[in-house]
């Protein structure tokens, strides 16, 4: 979970308690029959993780999505149903797993409209991982709001000590003799064309971040940049340091993506050093370990939760926290 912040996106596996025996018990009659080995008539329900089932539609409806849109490997085969399917639903499981943990802490994000939104304004072309329909998108990216409120929770107090930050400074060395601060308007494209219109129509008078939305970019939006601690690709940063004020430039390959920017303004700084960068590098630090320990925390509940995988689609391994 595109998220970055402490994040549960991705593949991840002691004897249940009362409790969450009697969940299991609950979940294999949820289940059905479809516990009589692998095959047969599809189950109503895929998995049941602490009690929440996971609807067989909505896996299925994740598995087509993302067979609609994979790529051949590189002998040409397509990546078997079945193998999509148990990625899938180990997605879907760790999910609804964060969103049982959330509850129990009492945390909460903003309303699910709010992500559903977000989630639309990306393009469907852009969005290449399983199941990435517009919902799913919306769900992956509350999910990381909730990973970064819980993380907080859970570990308020961070400290950071003098050799880390030495150590970060000096890793950013190279970015330091960018000693200039930015504001510019970026957008972000999926396709080369577009970006290209948007340079020429901007360069005639046209304003950036309206032209950039009709033209179909994913994201625009003006930012403040500092090259030392933005989290900017380094081509986009040098792209900026080259421009006059008022200028607009080609599109910039990145990542599959590209990226389009109008130099607002920029002024000239002297190299930062350690204290000057102090505060910003500490913050940075301290988020960076609070997702690594909120990592090892949710790894540990997530291989004690209750969930039990209907045999259509495997077997839960609770070790490993795959589908098997």
């Amino acid at each position: 979970m595109s998220g970055r912040g402490a994040s549960v996106s991705g593949r991840g596996r002691p004897g249940p308690s009362p409790v969450a025996a009697a969940a299991l018990i609950v979940a294999a009659a949820l289940l059905g029959g479809a516990c009589s080995g692998g095959g047969g008539s599809r189950p109503r329900v895929a998995a049941v993780v602490e009690g929440t089932r996971i609807p067989s539609a909505d896996t299925e409806a994740m598995i087509d999505a993302y067979l609609h849109r994979q790529a051949p490997g590189p002998m040409g085969e397509d990546t078997p149903r079945d193998q999509v399917a148990k990625g899938v639903l180990e997605y879907q499981i760790k999910l609804t797993t964060l969103e049982h943990l959330a509850a129990t802490l009492g945390v909460a994000s903003e309303p699910s409209a709010y992500f559903d939104s977000a989630a639309r304004l990306i393009q469907p072309e852009e969005t290449g991982k399983i199941g990435e329909r517009p919902e799913d998108l919306a769900r992956e990216l509350q999910a990381g709001r909730l990973s970064q409120a819980m993380a907080r929770k859970l570990f308020p107090d961070v400290s950071i000590s003098d050799t880390a930050l030495k150590a970060e400074f000096d890793r950013r060395a190279p970015l330091l003799d960018r000693h200039w601060k930015a504001t510019a308007e970026l957008a972000r494209f999926a396709a080369e064309d577009p970006a290209k219109q948007l340079n020429q129509r901007v360069s005639a008078g046209e304003p950036f971040a309206a032209t950039a939305t009709a033209l179909g970019a994913a994201d625009v939006g003006t930012v403040d940049v500092n090259p030392v601690v933005a989290p900017l690709p380094a081509a986009v940063l040098d792209r900026l340091g080259r421009l006059s004020p008022g200028a607009v430039s080609d599109p910039i390959p990145v990542a599959g993506a590209w990226i389009v920017a109008h130099l607002v303004s920029r002024q000239d700084v002297p190299r930062l050093t350690l204290d000057e960068l102090r505060p910003e590098l500490t913050g940075y630090l301290v988020e960076r370990e609070r997702s690594d320990r909120f990592q090892e925390w949710f790894q540990t509940k997530f291989a004690a939760a209750a969930i039990k995988v209907s045999s259509y689609y495997g077997k839960w391994d609770a070790k490993h926290t795959t589908v098997d």
